[in-house]
């Protein structure tokens, strides 16, 4: 059985920021998935997230209570779920974009970011277009990795004309 009162005490100060009880035990158990994930061997983290799915489950019924709310951070943490639970076969991928979309399309600045990278690996010139209108969403609202990636598609001239003033101003921002 995976110890949880270990794994709790390593959560991230980020997670320690949250005051929301419901997203924070959400957020919790994301942290003790991704410890569970990267410790011992495949066996071992096979039980350890087995054990997790229980506890995840039921804050995930949680969250999904608040999810009428007009709260971007909760339609953030369900699309975070669907990204890592939801099966394919259940419609896990297209409700994870429709969460991460609405929460985007709520000001919620990681999911602008996030939204921008599901949108430029279509690698299509709509998708960077959509990608960099994000992008710029994101980096304008402070959202530093943003600014990482509007600096690499300028520099690159990934889906915008290549422009290295802009890249080097997008850098220096970050």
């Amino acid at each position: 059985m995976y110890d949880f009162r270990s794994a709790a005490t390593q959560v991230s100060d980020e997670i320690r920021k949250v005051t929301d009880p419901v997203l924070r035990a959400f957020y919790v158990g994301m942290d003790l998935y991704e410890n569970a994930v990267w410790e011992g061997d495949f066996e071992a983290r096979k039980a350890k997230l087995a054990s997790l799915r229980p506890y995840w489950d039921q804050r995930f019924k949680e969250l999904l209570a608040l999810s009428d709310l007009d709260d971007p951070a909760v339609w953030y943490a369900v699309a975070t779920w669907y990204g890592i639970y939801g099966k394919r076969s259940d419609g896990g991928k297209e409700k994870h974009d429709e969460w991460l979309l609405k929460a985007a399309e709520a000001g919620h600045v990681n999911a602008m970011y996030r939204t921008a990278l599901r949108l430029k690996r279509l690698e299509t010139p709509e998708g960077y277009e959509a990608a960099c209108g994000w992008l710029h969403k994101a980096a304008n609202l402070g959202n530093v990795s943003a600014m990482i990636s509007l600096g690499l598609m300028y520099r690159g001239g990934e889906g915008v004309p290549r422009d290295l003033p802009k890249a080097l101003e997008w850098f220096s921002k970050a």
